[in-house]
Protein backbone atom coordinates (compact mmCIF):
# COMPACT_ATOMS: atom_id res chain seq x y z
CA UNK A 1 0.00 0.00 0.00
CA UNK A 2 2.72 2.81 0.75
CA UNK A 3 4.78 1.72 -2.36
CA UNK A 4 1.42 2.49 -4.32
CA UNK A 5 0.82 5.39 -2.57
CA UNK A 6 4.80 6.37 -3.21
CA UNK A 7 4.70 5.46 -7.04
CA UNK A 8 1.57 7.38 -7.28
CA UNK A 9 3.11 10.44 -5.92
CA UNK A 10 5.92 9.89 -8.33
CA UNK A 11 3.86 9.56 -11.66
CA UNK A 12 2.39 12.94 -10.84
CA UNK A 13 5.90 14.22 -11.42
CA UNK A 14 7.12 11.62 -14.24
CA UNK A 15 9.18 10.33 -11.38
CA UNK A 16 11.62 12.76 -11.27
CA UNK A 17 10.93 13.87 -7.17
CA UNK A 18 7.85 14.02 -5.00
CA UNK A 19 7.29 16.22 -1.85
CA UNK A 20 8.17 14.76 1.59
CA UNK A 21 5.00 16.26 2.99
CA UNK A 22 3.01 14.96 0.73
CA UNK A 23 4.82 11.44 1.18
CA UNK A 24 3.59 11.48 4.75
CA UNK A 25 0.35 12.58 4.43
CA UNK A 26 -0.34 10.00 2.07
CA UNK A 27 1.27 7.06 3.63
CA UNK A 28 -0.36 7.67 7.29
CA UNK A 29 -3.81 8.40 5.78
CA UNK A 30 -5.38 5.24 5.89
CA UNK A 31 -4.46 4.86 9.38
CA UNK A 32 -5.48 7.44 11.45
CA UNK A 33 -7.61 10.99 11.04
CA UNK A 34 -5.36 13.80 9.78
CA UNK A 35 -5.95 15.96 12.97
CA UNK A 36 -3.62 12.94 14.94
CA UNK A 37 -0.63 13.49 13.06
CA UNK A 38 1.38 16.84 13.12
CA UNK A 39 3.95 17.27 10.43
CA UNK A 40 6.28 20.24 10.98
CA UNK A 41 9.04 20.97 8.10
CA UNK A 42 10.24 23.13 5.41
CA UNK A 43 9.08 21.86 1.89
CA UNK A 44 11.29 19.36 0.73
CA UNK A 45 11.67 18.12 -2.79
CA UNK A 46 13.00 14.15 -2.56
CA UNK A 47 14.16 12.15 -5.58
CA UNK A 48 12.51 9.38 -6.07
CA UNK A 49 14.62 6.95 -4.05
CA UNK A 50 14.48 8.58 -0.72
CA UNK A 51 10.43 9.05 -1.53
CA UNK A 52 9.75 5.33 -1.91
CA UNK A 53 12.08 4.74 1.01
CA UNK A 54 10.39 7.16 3.35
CA UNK A 55 6.66 5.87 1.92
CA UNK A 56 7.89 2.61 3.56
CA UNK A 57 8.92 3.82 6.57
CA UNK A 58 5.93 6.06 7.17
CA UNK A 59 3.89 2.86 6.26
CA UNK A 60 5.64 0.91 8.93
CA UNK A 61 5.56 3.56 11.49
CA UNK A 62 1.77 4.51 11.22
CA UNK A 63 1.27 0.48 11.48
CA UNK A 64 3.11 -0.22 14.21
CA UNK A 65 1.17 2.70 15.87
CA UNK A 66 -1.75 1.46 15.36
CA UNK A 67 -1.46 -1.80 16.40
CA UNK A 68 0.39 -0.85 19.40
CA UNK A 69 1.42 2.90 20.01
CA UNK A 70 -0.37 6.24 19.40
CA UNK A 71 -2.99 5.39 17.09
CA UNK A 72 -4.16 2.30 18.90
CA UNK A 73 -5.79 4.83 21.71
CA UNK A 74 -8.49 7.78 21.07
CA UNK A 75 -6.31 10.47 22.56
CA UNK A 76 -2.69 9.15 21.00
CA UNK A 77 -1.08 11.10 18.34
CA UNK A 78 1.99 11.68 16.67
CA UNK A 79 4.21 15.00 15.63
CA UNK A 80 6.63 14.11 12.29
CA UNK A 81 9.18 17.15 12.10
CA UNK A 82 12.25 16.89 9.62
CA UNK A 83 14.86 19.69 8.52
CA UNK A 84 17.12 19.90 5.63
CA UNK A 85 21.06 20.73 7.09
CA UNK A 86 24.30 21.48 5.08
CA UNK A 87 25.13 23.10 1.91
CA UNK A 88 23.36 22.55 -1.38
CA UNK A 89 25.90 20.14 -2.25
CA UNK A 90 25.61 17.68 0.94
CA UNK A 91 22.12 18.34 2.38
CA UNK A 92 20.90 16.24 5.12
CA UNK A 93 17.35 15.34 6.16
CA UNK A 94 16.47 15.04 9.22
CA UNK A 95 13.67 13.69 10.55
CA UNK A 96 11.81 12.56 13.95
CA UNK A 97 8.69 10.57 14.41
CA UNK A 98 7.58 11.36 17.79
CA UNK A 99 4.32 9.27 19.44
CA UNK A 100 2.61 11.31 22.28
CA UNK A 101 -0.08 9.81 24.55
CA UNK A 102 -0.33 6.48 23.70
CA UNK A 103 -0.31 3.13 25.68
CA UNK A 104 2.35 2.52 28.33
CA UNK A 105 5.71 1.58 26.57
CA UNK A 106 7.66 -1.88 27.62
CA UNK A 107 10.74 -2.78 26.11
CA UNK A 108 11.26 -5.93 24.06
CA UNK A 109 14.45 -7.71 23.33
CA UNK A 110 12.15 -8.99 20.09
CA UNK A 111 12.99 -6.91 16.63
CA UNK A 112 10.04 -7.57 14.61
CA UNK A 113 9.94 -7.34 10.56
CA UNK A 114 8.94 -3.87 10.58
CA UNK A 115 12.15 -2.90 12.65
CA UNK A 116 14.31 -4.58 10.23
CA UNK A 117 12.39 -3.32 7.15
CA UNK A 118 12.86 0.55 8.71
CA UNK A 119 16.59 -0.18 9.78
CA UNK A 120 17.46 -1.31 6.29
CA UNK A 121 15.40 1.27 4.47
CA UNK A 122 17.36 3.82 5.99
CA UNK A 123 20.60 2.29 6.34
CA UNK A 124 21.21 0.39 3.00
CA UNK A 125 18.55 2.65 0.39
CA UNK A 126 19.04 6.05 2.03
CA UNK A 127 22.37 5.72 3.11
CA UNK A 128 21.51 7.06 6.49
CA UNK A 129 21.18 5.88 10.28
CA UNK A 130 18.38 5.51 12.43
CA UNK A 131 17.72 5.35 16.26
CA UNK A 132 14.29 3.80 18.11
CA UNK A 133 13.79 4.76 21.31
CA UNK A 134 10.90 3.89 23.28
CA UNK A 135 10.05 6.45 25.68
CA UNK A 136 7.10 6.46 28.30
CA UNK A 137 4.54 8.03 26.28
CA UNK A 138 5.38 6.44 22.82
CA UNK A 139 8.01 5.61 19.97
CA UNK A 140 10.49 8.12 19.21
CA UNK A 141 12.44 7.23 15.58
CA UNK A 142 14.88 9.40 14.82
CA UNK A 143 16.50 9.02 10.87
CA UNK A 144 19.38 11.13 8.70
CA UNK A 145 20.34 10.51 5.37
CA UNK A 146 22.17 12.73 2.38
CA UNK A 147 19.54 14.10 0.22
CA UNK A 148 21.89 14.80 -3.14
CA UNK A 149 23.54 11.66 -4.40
CA UNK A 150 20.22 9.60 -3.88
CA UNK A 151 19.16 10.58 -7.73
CA UNK A 152 21.46 9.22 -9.23
CA UNK A 153 22.09 5.87 -6.80
CA UNK A 154 18.10 5.58 -8.04
CA UNK A 155 19.30 5.11 -11.70
CA UNK A 156 22.55 3.07 -11.24
CA UNK A 157 20.84 0.01 -10.30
Amino acid sequence: MAMARSFDLLTKNDWRSGDLHEVIAECSKPFCETDRIRLTGPAVVLPPKAIVGMGMIIHELATNATKYGAFSTPSGSVDVNWEIQGSDSSQMLYFQWKEREGPAVTQTSQKGFGSSLIASSVEVELHGKAETKLEPDGLHFSAFFPINNLQTAWFAR
